[in-house]
């Protein structure tokens, strides 16, 4: 599967943005006019007034992107279905989230260490680099 791929959302995507009237009814709108209105309400809020919601389908990119908008605003409030990891460095620090080694790399890695984690549904580029070479290792190199 890849980033846009999500079977549960196959038929129900929304592909339009809607806003809200004078009325409380949601109503189709330009992509412009939206982003107006989204920026407008987000300037006339304080920090401890904004939140945000992200889900289990939500990539690292915009996590990113969206914590970064909210530190923007004076935001704390991001949440997400599994937890920051708020130990040591927490995400602020780049090298906290940082991949140290290309995808390609993995194939040749002495270890590959993996905990609580299915690379098979979390992030299938990995898991096909880890697969390859578990496949094409002699026996008893790679061990699983």
């Amino acid at each position: 599967k890849s980033r846009f791929a999500y079977d549960v959302l196959k038929r129900q995507r929304i592909t339009e943005p809607f806003v809200k009237g004078r009325d409380g009814v949601l109503k189709p709108e330009i992509w412009e006019n939206a982003l107006v209105a989204v920026a407008k309400e987000l300037n006339a809020r304080s920090g401890n007034e904004i939140a945000a919601v992200a889900g289990d389908f939500t990539d690292a990119e915009t996590l990113f992107a969206v914590r970064q908008l909210l530190h923007g605003y004076d935001s704390e409030m991001l949440m997400t279905e599994d937890s920051f990891p708020m130990a040591g460095s927490g995400v602020d620090i780049r090298s906290s989230y940082l991949f140290n080694t290309s995808i390609a790399g993995i194939e040749d890695a002495d270890l590959v260490l993996l905990i609580g984690t299915n690379p098979r549904f979390k992030a299938p580029l990995i898991n096909a680099r880890i697969r390859k070479t578990w496949r094409t290792s002699a026996v008893g190199d790679l061990k699983i």
